[in-house]
């Protein structure tokens, strides 16, 4: 009789002990998907805003130019530089956008011409994959790429066919 109450007992035990078991495993496991899809989340969503930001960055720099700025699309070693000029007390400065290396700069300088512009200069407005600027007729067409790959355009009226916005 004890012998039958002791394997009773210990079947009872290994059951008591492999539920608690399960139940470990299944928490660890969804602990783990859902730190997962976290990252996930977290990770696109800073694409997606880098993505828009870039785009929204520029588009206000533009739009926030008064009469005396001229904005035009110039080219640096080939690649497009987005370049705003303005004119304090008689002396020129420039404000250059670009994408190098994976970021989209900005390089505030008095105009010394291509002399004073270097690719690594300026500060890093947002990380992204690719970023391009086209200019067709009166429109400035801006494309952004994130480091997710989803890609956004944006396109601005371009007053005037000499650059000025």
């Amino acid at each position: 009789m004890r012998n039958v109450k002791r394997h009773h007992s210990s079947v009872q035990t290994f059951c008591m002990v492999a539920v608690f078991a399960v139940f470990a495993i299944l928490s660890v496991l969804l602990t783990l998907m859902g730190a997962r899809v976290y990252k996930q989340v977290t990770q696109s969503m800073q694409a997606n805003n880098a993505l828009r930001s870039s785009l929204s960055y520029v588009a206000n720099k533009i739009h926030s130019c008064g009469e005396s700025e001229t904005v035009y699309l110039d080219q640096q070693d080939g690649q497009p530089v987005l370049t705003i000029r303005e004119t304090w007390d008689g002396q020129d400065y420039l404000t250059r956008i670009f994408f190098y290396q994976g970021t989209l700069r900005e390089y505030a300088s008095v105009d010394q011409g291509q002399e004073g512009f270097s690719w690594d200069s300026g500060d890093s407005i947002a990380r992204l994959q690719a970023f391009s600027l086209e200019q067709e007729g009166d429109l400035l067409t801006m494309t952004a790429t994130a480091e997710n790959g989803r890609t956004l355009s944006l396109t601005i009226g371009w007053n005037g066919g000499e650059g000025t916005v």
